[in-house]
């Protein structure tokens, strides 16, 4: 697999802690807004990895970030957003 087919996901803990995950992107690039929606309803998100399974409850992360960001966002998105420094 080459790079085009591989996602990061940065988790920012409520702790001030980050870690990262390479993923396997979806062929169909809604799949992963769809499926963070969907992951939302839960009270925990679930990482399978390559010799155990993760569970992060939602109440211990800030933030996710995924990148590269997928081209079909759900309607809720905000789009073209520039961060600005305060």
């Amino acid at each position: 697999m080459n790079r085009a087919d591989k996602g990061i996901l940065t988790i920012r803990y409520v702790n001030g802690s980050e870690e990262k995950f390479e993923y396997n992107r979806f062929e169909d690039e809604y799949s992963i807004a769809a499926h963070i929606k969907e992951a939302l309803r839960e009270n925990h998100l679930l990482l399978e990895l390559e010799d155990r399974l993760v569970v992060i409850p939602y109440q211990s992360i800030l933030s996710l970030d995924i990148s590269p960001p997928p081209a079909k966002l759900p309607a809720t998105a905000l789009r073209k957003v520039v961060p600005i420094s305060t």
